[in-house]
């Protein structure tokens, strides 16, 4: 066609389709075409050419014997390469606050080949305990092995993990049901070995953790790692995470098809850093993007939810959506609330004093028995419930905590109400039609932060589990991911407002007006329209917050000096006045521009950011063997003289020993037992 084309024309032609012999893509062949028409004085619209295509182009078999299956792709819009430093803005429409995942089909990636004589790379295979996860590291071991790779599984534990790394390793491969707790022990060794200049690419491989084709079975569980993927290398910039998800063992119906996947999953470990999230089903690649789906407009009739009817809030009323809900359901229809929880009385009286007709039915989330009690007496009351909203607590930076600091303490503080909590909901809403169930989730499992690899993890699941659950039940499940909400004191946080980030996120976040008008069209589609599964509210733009989110983290060093000004740092210099504190501005000093920092700066007012503070709490640990909590640097006071006293108050049990034994030494057995006791006594 284009042949015959530029036969017919007597200028000079541009040809914007590919040939079938070219080797560059249809995309490639129109961005050549475009320029080459540029040149040459004719206007080209940008917003046209990266906006949402009008149409939806699919590939078909090419001879008419030829029987092929056809998969139609959802078209996306084509982006403007993002300027990170560019700011972002809420959209004056909230129609266009809507997004959903969708997984894209791409081509396969096919494995560098290795030149002859080159020296081999090394791959670590991290593998979980269960056999399923064993099996498939022994088969990816065999099939990299193949392509001239040095391989070896290893367990999950501290020991194993540190010698593994000690040995320099080109990528990690993390395969397991917990791939969580398995990426969180290789963000605690890398943290304590390895050497800065070290980079390492790790591919995270889980199966059945993404709704991609719509009928795999989904493991929520196996999406928790999903969401710490996306945390870990925000804060180690040299650890570059990639997600690779696969159907379960038990779907492949022939074995050829679980070898084939195998292989084609060991090409997507050895090609080259790319797509962040990709699913591999049957033959097929897909990569994971977010296209916007409005919201639908409101009728004149006003809400679908019923008048006066019972609508029961499962979770929290503090710190998240609880309370905003709550008075929602009363200014929208005069609603009878039943609150299913601990006990809040500062919230409950409250909303009482708000007027809202309001029953706490006091049940621990993570106790089955207690919330099926719950809903009995709501019922026993009220009557039926007519629709249900889970809720949770929302991420702070204050409670923020570095992958690598991470404990089971902080993981379950997270996972009890989103994990347990949910499933509990769903056993006791068995057998139950209420007109359905919305769930309140976070972007957070979409674009991570600092300091959130356990509420990004837990989101992840949230997202799954409700996703499969709208495939089974008889009653539309949605889960919806928020934006910040300045109602829940998430925003609240002293110092906020002095980074970028956190301004930026000050200005896109949601007022209580803002939940109310999104609430309002979520519900017409959830009701109406048959909405369900997932769901984004985004004020501002997802694909570039995505962007930003997942683009490699360069690792930051002080580049020149600034001579301090002390007006423009609010306070006068006061040197350092021990030597903690003059190691502590050295580290500083690294990383800041400013020159000399006193005691008394502020973190922010230095141009400190979350990156900046955890490299410096890295080299902070490295230095003195301690862990300091990130809220340290990213509120309250972040100054040398606090972060000098949290290192005080950390290593003051140390120093006590340390002490104890100076006055042991030289003393006899008996001596040292007669202080033991009498320092123990004391």
């Amino acid at each position: 066609m284009s042949r015959l084309a530029a036969a017919c024309v007597r200028d000079p032609e541009v040809t914007c389709v590919a040939s079938a012999s070219a080797r560059s893509s249809e995309w490639e062949t129109l961005l050549d075409a475009v320029g080459q028409i540029y040149v040459r004085g004719v206007d080209v619209d940008a917003r046209a050419l990266f906006g949402p295509p009008a149409l939806g182009l699919t590939p078909v078999p090419r001879h008419p014997f030829r029987h092929e299956r056809i998969w139609p792709s959802m078209a996306l819009p084509r982006r403007m390469p993002v300027d990170v430093g560019s700011t972002l803005d809420k959209d004056a429409d909230p129609a266009r606050w809507g997004y959903v995942p969708c997984w894209v089909r791409s081509g396969p990636r096919l494995s560098a080949a290795v030149p002859a004589g080159a020296e081999r790379t090394t791959t670590m295979i991290v593998a979980g305990r269960d056999e399923d996860a064993r099996a498939d590291a022994r088969r990816l071991a065999a099939a990299l092995q193949d392509a001239a790779v040095q391989t070896a599984v290893i367990d999950p534990d501290p020991e194993p993990l540190a010698s593994a790394l000690e040995g320099a390793p080109t990528r990690a491969v993390i395969v397991g049901k917990d791939g969580y707790d398995m990426l969180l022990s290789l963000a605690r060794a890398w943290s304590l070995r390895a050497s800065p200049e070290r980079e390492l690419d790790v591919v995270v491989i889980t199966r059945g953790a993404c709704d991609v084709i719509g009928s795999e079975t989904l493991d929520p569980r196996a999406a928790t790692v999903h969401g710490a993927a996306l945390v870990v290398p925000q804060e180690h910039p040299r650890l570059r995470c990639r997600t690779v998800d696969l159907l379960r063992v038990s779907e492949h119906r022939a074995p050829h098809a679980l070898a084939g996947e195998i292989r084609r999953t060991a090409d997507e470990i050895l090609a080259p850093r790319g797509d962040v999230a990709v699913a591999l089903r049957g033959p097929h690649r897909f990569v994971l993007d977010y296209a916007s789906s409005p919201l639908g407009e409101v009728p004149a009739s006003g809400s679908r939810l019923r008048r006066e009817g019972v609508y029961a809030i499962v979770g929290r009323l503090h710190y998240g959506l609880g309370a905003r809900l709550a008075r929602y359901l009363h200014e929208r229809v005069g609603a009878r609330v039943a609150f299913v929880g601990p006990s809040e009385p500062t919230a409950l009286a409250e909303l009482r004093d708000a007027g809202v007709t309001i029953l706490h039915c006091e049940a621990r989330v993570d106790d089955a028995s207690a919330m099926r009690s719950a809903f009995e007496g709501i019922e026993a009351k009220w009557g039926r419930v007519d629709g249900v909203f889970h809720t949770s607590w929302m991420g702070r930076p204050d409670h923020a905590r570095l992958s690598h600091q991470i404990d089971a303490e902080h993981t379950q503080q997270w996972f009890t109400d989103r994990v347990d909590g949910l499933q509990n909901l769903a056993r006791v809403l068995e057998g139950r039609e209420p007109d359905f169930c919305l769930v309140q989730s976070s972007l957070s499992g979409v674009v991570g932060g600092v300091g959130f690899s356990a509420y990004a993890a837990a989101n992840a699941f949230v997202d799954a589990f409700v996703t499969a659950a709208s495939r089974r039940a008889s009653f539309p499940w949605l889960s919806v991911g928020w934006e910040a909400y300045a109602g829940a004191e998430v925003t609240h946080v002293p110092g906020l407002e002095r980074t970028a980030a956190g301004a930026e996120m000050l200005r896109v976040s949601l007022t209580d007006d803002d939940v109310a008008v999104a609430l309002d069209r979520l519900l017409v589609d959830l009701l109406s329209r048959g909405r369900q599964g997932t769901l984004c509210i985004c004020p501002s733009d997802l694909g570039e917050r995505r962007a930003r989110a997942i683009a490699p983290r360069p690792t930051v060093t002080a580049r020149g000096s600034t001579e301090r000004d002390g007006g423009a740092l609010g306070v006068q210099y006061e040197a350092p006045r021990d030597e903690l504190e003059q190691s502590l501005v050295q580290i500083w000093e690294e990383f800041l521009p400013v020159r000399p920092i006193g005691v008394h700066d502020d973190y922010f007012t230095l141009g400190g950011t979350s990156l900046t503070a955890v490299q410096i709490l890295a080299r902070i640990k490295q230095t003195y063997h301690v862990e300091v909590p990130l809220a340290s640097l990213l509120g309250g006071t972040p100054t040398i003289d606090h972060v000098g006293r949290t290192i005080r108050e950390l290593t003051q049990g140390d120093d006590e020993v340390e002490a104890l034994l100076a006055m042991m030494e030289g003393l006899s057995p008996e001596e040292a037992q007669r202080m033991l006791d009498e320092t123990s006594g004391a």
